[in-house]
Parts: C-alpha cells; structure tokens; sequence
C-alpha cells in the first residue's frame, strides 16, 4: 500500500498540472515555451519534480548547488512561471518533463487535463 506522503504527493502534482491548464484556458497563454528548454534544465526540472532539493540535483548532476538554481530558475523564466512546482507542472502539460516518480499514472493523469 502507498504511503499518505507519497499519495499526497500525486495529488498535489495532479492539482499543479489542473491549474496550469485552467489558467491557460482563462489567460488564453500560448501552448509552448517561446524558447525551448536546454537538456540541463530538463534534467534539473525532472528531479525537482521528483522532490529532490538544488543540493540533491547538483550531487545527482555532478554542478554546483549555484549551477543547478541557475538551470531551475531559467526554466521557470522560459516556461513563464515563477515558482518551481508551477514550472514543473508546466513542463509536465506541455510534454517537456515527464517525472519518473509517477511513469505511468501521472501520464495517466496529465492526459486526463488535457483540455483542448
């Protein structure tokens, strides 16, 4: 049996990926970054969206903890977020990231947002 943290943890990324496709239907945003993210700050976002800190993707990476920021807050900025999780569930509904915590159920769900 999944444990609460870890069930907790899917319906938070679950309700990010929601809003972020709400809010692009009531902001009419675009359906793509201007700019697409570079391998790194895929990878940096990957494992965020898997709970890790700057300090465990800098390790994982082998960067610095500043290098690993660098690369998290450059995707924000081209994903047009301002907050790490709301990136993460960006890059996840626009099929940038996928987390390899949830391979298939959080797929699973994504697709169940998918409001075009």
């Amino acid at each position: 049996m999944k444990s609460r943290q870890h069930l907790f943890q899917q319906a938070q990324w679950f309700a990010a990926v929601l809003q972020t496709k709400l809010r692009g239907l009531v902001f009419e945003e675009t359906a793509s970054p201007t700019r697409p993210l570079t391998r790194r700050e895929r990878d940096c976002l990957r494992l965020a969206a898997e709970g890790h800190s700057a300090q465990d993707i800098a390790r994982t990476l082998s960067i610095t903890e500043r290098t690993a920021v660098f690369h998290l807050n450059h995707a924000e900025e081209k994903l047009g977020t301002t907050r790490r999780q709301h990136a993460v569930a960006r890059g996840v509904a626009l099929g940038q990231i996928e987390p390899a915590c949830y391979p298939a159920r959080f797929s699973d769900s994504v697709r169940l947002v998918q409001l075009n």
